[in-house]
């Protein structure tokens, strides 16, 4: 799994993990979210070069999306699997 940013000497999962938030120093199970990333950003250039109407598609698009470990008490972001 490489190119994953986490705390050092932490491995983040496809699945909620738990871990003390360095923000808070409160022992949390993370919350996974999704927000885009440059592999969406870049099928959204090509996509743009190649047929303007459906740029925003990769945007929207799970597989093309970084998935985001978040603390749910302070809404930090614990790290970042990338897609």
């Amino acid at each position: 799994m490489s190119g994953i940013t986490a705390p050092a000497g932490f491995i983040l999962k496809d699945a909620p993990v738990t871990i003390i938030c360095p923000r808070c120093q409160a022992p949390v199970q993370s919350v996974i979210g999704r927000r885009n990333g440059a592999k969406a950003m870049k099928a959204a250039l090509i996509t743009s070069i190649v047929f303007f109407p459906l740029a925003w598609v990769p945007l929207c698009t799970k597989s093309c999306q970084d998935e985001v470990h978040i603390c749910p008490q302070c809404c930090h972001e614990l790290g970042r699997i990338p897609a």
